[in-house]
């Protein structure tokens, strides 16, 4: 941990925290402002049967596919799904599937690129990895409107990988990302995050799940690069899932804003 962290909300871990120096309870300045446990149960990721089941029922009323995909989720509830052709080198035209013809589950065994707004519940899963293109956000927010209904869950079984210029294709510094996202290979990660200049904020409702905390920027006396982070737990995931997301039964609730500090570390 780094800098002055604001923790709303409960904070539980199985260990003490470290200060950036390395030494537990350090030289960082967390500001806890709910109830804290660092004493608490380790958690195993979710098991081989969820995922399994996860990709059975995408099997049985969702769609599959198995070539690289790019999807765009659309706000009327379809989604837009074009394949790479290795043999052509070319990727064919968009496939619209419109939300009545699917339970909201989307699997590939191959990489999936992502971006749009989500409209309705949707699971989006790859066996390998999920590269987040561009902004992803709830047709309807939830904090502006709480009968909003729509949720997306992302799990990858490998990384889940924010590109490089995400943040750019809209025209903003900023990215907006809205979802539960779950990478099961290892992290939730930003592409090139040493490179360039800063990108501005990932601006995240929702949460992550990840094996190893992967890295989105860093920042120090020769600048700062990659995102911020300015992440906001979504509140709903204590009590509903995206369909057949595969997780355990109640979310810890842990929710944080960050300020850039000047020093030589990760954040």
């Amino acid at each position: 941990m780094s800098g002055s962290p604001t923790f709303y909300g409960h904070v539980s871990s199985p260990n003490e925290w470290r200060g950036r120096d390395g030494t537990i309870m350090g030289d960082a300045t967390p500001d806890f402002q709910g109830t804290t446990d660092f004493n608490a149960q380790s958690r195993e990721l979710p098991s081989g049967a969820k995922v399994a089941a996860l990709k059975s029922a995408a099997t049985s009323d969702g769609l599959t596919f198995n070539r690289l995909s790019y999807m765009i989720m659309q706000s009327d509830g379809s989604i837009e799904e074009s394949e790479y052709d290795s043999g052509s080198g070319s990727w064919l035209p968009f496939v619209n599937y419109p939300k009545e013809t699917h339970n909201g589950i989307l699997s590939s065994s191959e990489k999936i690129f992502l971006e749009g707004t989500v409209s309705g519940q949707i699971t989006i899963h790859s066996e390998d990895e999920v590269e987040l293109y561009d902004d992803i956000a709830y047709n309807v927010d939830p904090r502006v409107d709480d009968t909003s209904t729509d949720l997306l869950g992302v799990v990858s079984e490998g990384d889940i990988i924010i590109d490089r210029n995400a943040h750019a294709r809209t025209g903003s510094k900023d990215l907006k990302l809205h979802g539960s996202f779950m990478a099961l290979g290892s992290s939730f990660r930003v592409e090139n995050y040493v490179s360039g200049s800063h990108r501005g904020n990932i601006d995240l409702l929702g949460g992550i799940i990840q094996e190893t905390r992967g890295p989105v920027g860093t920042f120090g006396r020769y600048g700062v690069t990659g995102y911020t982070k300015k992440y906001e737990y979504d509140e709903r995931l204590g009590n509903s899932i995206p369909p057949h997301f595969p997780r355990e039964s109640v979310f810890t609730v842990v929710s944080w804003k960050e300020r850039v500090v000047t020093n030589d570390s990760g954040y």
